[in-house]
């Protein structure tokens, strides 16, 4: 890394720093009154990848009229403020008591738990995902785990993976992911992903049909999945209101031998599903097919 871009860097840690503080006291109910400010600010000044979330919501949602797809974007930037302002109280170490991502039938693991047995649980960069990662252990009898990707950014990446660690969350980068499940056991553990987003263009690779157009997944989970025998689940999620969320989970893989099960095209098609029952909601502004064209 460059000088210049490590100093910008730090720069922006050290305005984020005095900014968490800030909003450590200063309730979300008080934060929400900036919402519209920051919509603006998004969508107008300097518009932050406004072409690609309209190109990928036209290109999604094709029966859609445009009018329908411009609310859905402004809808979407509504949504996208609104969880910028949760997670930087979030991140601030203060209590949330206004906020909630609520688990709705965290029973279904205790199967899994009594046996003493790792499971996986996967879903979109829906609602407001750091949330859910932070309140999940709430509900659940299994520790924790969150499967991270690393940013390119180190510098950001350090600083984020440290605020995430002071909210209890233990964090596995995916390199380390086969490791960790090979290692103490003394309690099973509950392993977080959201794989949405572009993979890594290599061999485990597979593509599907998904929000009409040819979208490549990474087939690695699945291969995880069978060859260590861990259950999959899908996590739906909805948004209830303002910082108040849902997530309610659903079996893709029970994790016995010898079952056949594409755990990848079954996660395909519920993340599809939840996405389409309120589109708003998901990360539109990723840049989710950037690289189809070049496989």
């Amino acid at each position: 890394m460059n000088n210049k871009k490590h100093k910008a860097n730090l720069t922006g840690i050290a305005v984020l720093r005095p900014l968490l503080r800030l909003f450590s006291i200063i309730p979300i109910d008080a934060l929400y009154i900036l919402s519209p400010i920051l919509k603006i600010v998004l969508q107008y000044i300097p518009s932050y990848r406004r072409n690609v979330i309209y190109d990928n919501l036209r290109n999604s949602l094709v029966y859609e009229e445009d009018q329908t797809i411009r609310t859905l974007q402004s809808s979407y930037y509504s949504h996208l403020s609104e969880i910028i302002l949760e997670n930087l109280k979030l991140f601030s170490g203060s209590k949330h008591y206004s906020m909630s991502f609520e688990m709705v039938n965290p029973e279904i693991l205790n199967e899994a738990y009594d046996n003493n047995q790792d499971v996986i649980v996967v879903s979109g960069h829906l609602g407001n995902w750091e949330l859910g990662f932070s309140e999940a252990a709430k509900y659940v009898k299994h520790s924790i785990c969150g499967i991270y990707k690393e940013q390119s950014n180190q510098e950001f990446d350090k600083y984020l993976r440290n605020l995430r660690s002071q909210r209890g969350l233990q964090l596995v980068k995916e390199s380390q992911f086969i490791r960790t499940i090979l290692s103490d056991k003394s309690k099973p553990r509950l392993f977080l992903l959201i794989p949405d987003q572009n993979p890594r263009q290599n061999k485990s690779i597979r593509f599907f049909n998904f929000l009409n157009q040819r979208t490549p997944f990474s087939n690695s989970l699945e291969k995880i999945a069978l060859k260590y025998e861990l259950p999959v689940l899908y996590a739906d999620i909805i948004k209830l209101k303002r910082g108040k969320y849902q997530a309610q989970l659903s079996w893709i893989h029970d994790g016995k031998a010898g079952r056949e099960i594409n755990i990848t095209e079954q996660y395909s098609k519920l993340l599809e599903r939840n996405i389409l029952s309120d589109p708003s909601i998901w990360l539109w502004s990723h840049r989710r097919w950037k690289h189809v064209h070049d496989v």
